[in-house]
C-alpha cells in the first residue's frame, strides 16, 4: 500500500464533467440482487419472496409491488508483472521499462481501490511466481 500512496501523490486525474452527487461516477452492477441500494418497484410475480413486497406502495397502487435492489459487486483485479530480458531494457534514457510497468500497475490499482475493488499482484519470485492475497 505504500507504493499506492506514492503513486497517488504523483497522480492527478481531472474529471471531464462536474460531479453532481456523492456516488456519481461509480459503476453499477449489470444484475439485480440483494444490497442496500434501492433500484425500483415492479409488479409481483408468483414465486417472488414475500419479504420483498413493499406494502405501503402496494396499498397506494392497488396491486402487489416488489422492491428491486441494485446488486453490489466487487471486482478482483489480478495484475501479472512480466519478467525477462526485454523488460530490463530502457524505455527512455532516464527510465527503465520495469519502472513504467510498475507505475502503470500502480495507477490502475489505485483507481481500482478507489472504486472499492480488490487488487492482487502476480510477480516473479526466487521460488517461482508469487501471488498476493486480494485486498
Amino acid at each position: 500500500m505504500a507504493y499506492l500512496t506514492a503513486v497517488q501523490g504523483r497522480l492527478a486525474l481531472y474529471p471531464r464533467r462536474l460531479v453532481m452527487g456523492l456516488l456519481d461516477g461509480q459503476y453499477t452492477a449489470m444484475t439485480s440482487g440483494r444490497s442496500l441500494d434501492f433500484d425500483d418497484l415492479r409488479s409481483y410475480v408468483r414465486g417472488d419472496d414475500v419479504k420483498d413486497i413493499d406494502w405501503k406502495s402496494s396499498a397506494r397502487a392497488g396491486e402487489l409491488l416488489v422492491k428491486r435492489y441494485r446488486a453490489e459487486r466487487r471486482h478482483t483485479l489480478a495484475f501479472v508483472v512480466p519478467a525477462g530480458g526485454p523488460l530490463a531494457s530502457a524505455a527512455t534514457l532516464t527510465q527503465s521499462k520495469a519502472d513504467v510497468v510498475l507505475a502503470s500497475i500502480g495507477v490502475l490499482a489505485w483507481i481500482a481501490c478507489r472504486h472499492g475493488d480488490y487488487v492482487t499482484v502476480v510477480a516473479p519470485g526466487p521460488n517461482g511466481p508469487s501471488v498476493a492475497r486480494p485486498s
